[in-house]
C-alpha cells in the first residue's frame, strides 16, 4: 500500500500542472485576434426598378483582444508586373477594431472585378493569413530585390525613348486648347 502513494501524488501533481499549463495556453490563444476578411456583392433593387451592385470589404475582428487595422488592399494582376496592391481614394485608415466589431469599405466592381482582400494590421499580421505568402511575394517583386534582369535598375534607354516617343504622339493628336481669357 505504501509503494501506491507516491504514484498517486505523482499523477495528482502531474495533472495539476497540466490542467494549469492547458489554461494558460489556451488564454493565450484564445486572446490573440482572429481578423476575418471577405469581399461581398450585394444585388440592389431601387423603387424605380434600377438593379445595382454594392461591392464592399468587410474586416472583422471574431474574436481576441482589439486590432488596429492599418490598411486594407484588395490584390490586383498587373500584367507588366509591380505590387499588385491597391485601393480605392476613399478608405480611411487605421481603424481600431474591437471583438466583434467590423467595418467596411466599399469600391467600384468594374475597378476590381475579381477582388481579393487582404488586411495588415499595427503588428504587420496580413489577414486572411493564408494570404501572406503572395503579398510578401508581390512586395518583394515591386522593391527590385527579385526580377528579372532586364527588370533591374530601372528603363533601358530604348524603354525611355519609346516612352517620349509616345508622349510625342499623344500631344499631337490632342486639340490646341485655347488661353483662358
Amino acid at each position: 500500500m505504501e509503494d501506491a502513494s507516491p504514484a498517486l501524488w505523482l499523477v495528482i501533481t502531474t495533472a495539476a500542472a497540466s490542467g494549469l499549463l492547458a489554461s494558460l495556453v489556451g488564454h493565450a490563444l484564445l486572446g490573440l485576434p482572429l481578423v476575418k476578411v471577405k469581399v461581398r456583392h450585394d444585388a440592389r433593387v431601387d423603387r424605380a426598378g434600377n438593379a445595382s451592385v454594392l461591392s464592399y470589404v468587410a474586416v472583422t475582428n471574431v474574436r481576441g483582444r482589439p486590432v488596429l487595422i492599418d490598411a486594407v488592399f484588395i490584390l490586383k494582376r498587373r500584367p507588366k508586373g509591380g505590387p499588385g496592391l491597391s485601393r480605392p481614394g476613399g478608405w480611411e485608415f487605421p481603424v481600431s477594431l474591437s471583438e466583434g466589431e467590423a467595418v467596411k469599405c466599399t469600391f467600384e466592381r468594374e475597378d476590381y472585378p475579381s477582388a481579393v482582400a487582404v488586411a495588415i494590421d499595427s503588428v504587420g499580421r496580413i489577414w486572411p493569413r493564408r494570404r501572406w505568402l503572395r503579398v510578401k511575394r508581390r512586395a518583394l517583386w515591386a522593391g527590385g530585390l527579385v526580377g528579372w534582369p532586364w527588370q533591374r535598375n530601372g528603363p533601358t534607354d530604348e524603354q525611355i525613348e519609346r516612352l517620349l516617343q509616345r508622349t510625342r504622339e499623344l500631344a499631337d493628336r490632342r486639340p490646341p486648347s485655347t488661353p483662358p481669357g
